[in-house]
């Protein structure tokens, strides 16, 4: 796409609009409602949240990775005892 530059307004082309168009408005509204459509970010609610544990965060998280516990070493297994 090539750069056209204008010693000054006089020299730029009409607009393709007049600004005084009723149609502008519906346009504007179109443009919104397919940016709305084609911009779903995630539904998060702005802000700061605080949890008094890490468990807490992971799961507000929504990562299935990080909500599981993994299985931790108990003295009865490593005794040689029953092992999980």
């Amino acid at each position: 796409m090539t750069v056209r530059r204008f010693r000054g307004v006089e020299d730029m082309p009409p607009p393709w609009r007049s600004a005084d168009d009723p149609k502008n408005l519906s346009a504007v509204a179109r443009m919104l409602a397919l940016h709305r459509m084609l911009h779903r970010g995630p539904a998060v609610a702005p802000g700061v949240r605080r949890f008094k544990t890490i468990q807490e965060a992971n799961a507000d998280r929504g990562d299935a990775y990080r909500q599981e516990d993994p299985p931790h070493a108990t003295s009865e297994s490593m005794a040689g005892g029953e092992s999980p």
